[in-house]
């Protein structure tokens, strides 16, 4: 029995490898299956570690790359809001020097800038460039001319946008030559410029007109012509003129009293903020 039983106990020493010892390669022609599967193992942390290293830096790569781009964006979008914040503030001041008279700017510039020594003509001339495609503006620069008494300023801006047909501008020259500033008085000269703001559509201008041919005062007396300014003149939304044509209706001037179109008239000069047309509906 003891033979038997160290025989076994030899047997389970062998068959059970002690923990942590290498591992018997299979040999033979039969173990060669088991053989490559034995080496496949033995080598797959080499190939494992190989393989992690490889996604790491590919992982790397893409953050670098991201990074990159974000950056980039970044950048460019700081610059674009750079640019942006230049043209607003451009355009600020050029909006806040837009509502101060020419002259002011013109002292202005000088003011900033005595090595220059730029001339008012020269900045004039400037203006009166702008005006070869804006009558409106035109007319806008010499009205602020004349706000300041620079009358003979004005009268070459007031000028430069009535020979463009732009009907206010023709009004504004008209009444420099009503009051004969910078230019010699002459009604019969303010009646013809006043006729052309009228048909070119200044509502102000046929107002005026039709004051003149009420008076016949550089023109010929016409309550018929004075009618016919005063209602275009309605049409164009300026509410004295309306309420001249309800006076004319009211009392007869030059037609017949019609208390109806004398009450149409009042009521489009009152919607037009004219408070005597008001008043006198409430009568």
């Amino acid at each position: 029995m003891s033979g038997n039983g160290s025989a076994k106990s030899d047997a389970a020493h062998l068959s059970a490898p002690t923990i942590g010892a290498p591992i018997a390669t299979p040999t033979g022609q039969t173990g060669l299956i088991e053989r490559a599967a034995y080496l496949q193992t033995q080598t797959l942390p080499v190939n494992s570690n190989r393989w992690i290293k490889l996604l790491l830096s590919a992982v790397a790569a893409i953050v670098f790359v991201v990074v990159g781009v974000h950056y980039m964006v970044g950048y460019q979008k700081q610059r674009l809001y750079a640019r942006l914040q230049q043209q607003n503030e451009r355009l600020a001041e050029a909006t806040r020097l837009a509502n101060l008279a020419p002259s002011v700017v013109i002292s202005r510039i000088q003011a900033e800038n005595p090595s220059a020594a730029t001339p008012a003509p020269e900045i004039e001339q400037l203006l009166l460039d702008k005006c070869a495609t804006d009558p409106k503006f035109c007319h806008y620069t010499g009205s602020t001319f004349e706000h300041d008494k620079a009358f003979t300023s004005a009268m070459h801006f007031f000028v430069k946008a009535c020979d463009l047909n732009y009907g206010p501008g023709c009004a504004s020259l008209a009444g420099l030559y009503m009051r004969g500033q910078s230019v010699p008085q002459s009604t019969t000269k303010a009646g013809e410029l006043y006729v052309k703001s009228c048909d070119t559509d200044s509502p102000e201008g046929c107002l005026a007109l039709g004051t003149l041919y009420l008076q016949g005062y550089g023109v010929s007396l016409s309550r018929d012509k004075a009618r016919v300014s005063f209602e275009k003149g309605c049409e164009l939304a300026n509410a004295d003129s309306c309420a001249e044509v309800a006076k004319m209706y009211l009392n007869g001037a030059g037609v017949p009293v019609n208390k109806i179109q004398a009450r149409t008239f009042f009521e489009r000069a009152c919607r037009l903020n004219n408070h005597t047309a008001c008043r006198a509906l409430e009568n």
